[in-house]
């Protein structure tokens, strides 16, 4: 038997799209060179509070879902649900620490890139403590 109810109910859900998270533009390059993966990994002290979704390598964007996504969108009209809605700081925070020279940042926080360059500098640094050993 057909239910009234039950059929406002599907027709109403169907109306309120899911929420697909943010999508942000990495301005630093390709994601997979400059993002720091890392920091999502279960043992990481920084906690991002979202998930990456989707990494487009041609355009350099980024898409993240809130560790706390509703999964709907507040209207049609938004895109986001109110908790993907509210990330725009945390990886604004991100983006910024990618962007600082390696130097004085944790390991654990550090992009590929930021890894290489940081590798870089202590391969130099012990060159240099081996030659002046050398010399002695």
């Amino acid at each position: 038997m057909d239910n009234p109810l039950s059929r406002s109910f599907s027709s109403h859900a169907s109306d309120t799209p899911s929420c697909s998270g943010l999508t942000f533009q990495w301005s630093m390059g390709s994601p997979y060179l400059t993002y720091p993966f890392t920091i999502h990994d279960l043992s990481s002290r920084f906690k991002p509070g979202y998930k990456l979704v989707f990494i487009d390598d041609n355009n350099n964007t980024i898409r993240i879902q809130s560790d706390a996504c509703t999964g709907t969108t507040v209207s049609a009209s938004a895109g986001t649900c109110s908790m993907c809605h509210t990330l725009r700081p945390l990886v604004e925070a991100v983006h910024a620490r990618a962007k600082k020279p390696p130097k004085r940042l944790d390991i654990s926080v550090l992009s590929y890139k930021q890894t290489t360059r940081k590798l870089g500098t202590i391969e130099k640094n012990l060159k240099k403590e081996r030659l002046s050993v050398r010399l002695i």
